[in-house]
């Protein structure tokens, strides 16, 4: 009985190539079914990633958010200092001068510190944390300059002109809290919210 194949073509020969035919269609399908087995599972990765940094940065804002509120206090407090009793100070012993531009120092809140290098998980207000930080410690650091040349020689000590370039920098220093503030209140709100039973 003739079927019509080539004469080469044995049943087994056949058989061989219908199985590799079949075993590549489920290989093709077993790689299909890993590729969106594996896809799913970093779908899933990703939110949960997505969901720890979520959450990671609500703490965040939950801690720093009443550290904001004092620091604005310590702001204000540093701003009186600067206007009421520099131009005060001039007439008093070098020791007491001293001690009038080291009162304007603002103490950064330990969180807001230990913080700045999560701050990029906090959208938004993020920019405006790092701002707050790295205004206050500019701030600092002249009023750190200007308790030593002070120290070193009172005679330098200029009311007027110290006033002015301590206040540009607090001015800097509130414009960040007030955005800061602005941009992670809700954030707060909402995780605080949630706490209450």
């Amino acid at each position: 009985m003739d079927l019509g194949w080539p004469a080469d073509v044995t049943l087994y020969k056949l058989l061989t190539d219908w199985g590799s035919f079949f075993a590549g269609i489920f290989a093709l399908i077993a790689g299909a079914v890993a590729y969106i087995g594996a896809k799913q599972a970093a779908v899933r990765q990703i939110a949960a990633l997505t969901r720890k940094d979520r959450l990671q940065a609500r703490g965040i804002v939950v801690g720093v958010y009443p550290e904001l509120l004092a620091l604005k206090v310590m702001h204000d407090r540093a701003s009186k200092i600067i206007h009421e009793q520099f131009p005060l100070a001039k007439n008093r012993a070098p020791v007491q001068i001293v001690s009038v531009v080291q009162s304007a120092h603002i103490e950064l809140p330990p969180l807001l510190a230990r913080n700045v290098d999560n701050f990029f998980l906090v959208e938004p207000g993020g920019a405006s944390l790092l701002q707050v930080v790295s205004f206050t410690l500019q701030y600092n650091d002249l009023v750190q300059t200007l308790t030593q040349q002070v120290a070193q020689n009172v005679v330098g000590f200029d009311p007027p002109a110290h006033q002015q370039a301590l206040a540009g920098h607090l001015r800097a220093v509130a414009i960040a809290l007030k955005d800061a503030m602005r941009e992670i209140g809700p954030i707060h709100d909402e995780a605080t919210d949630n706490q209450i039973p």
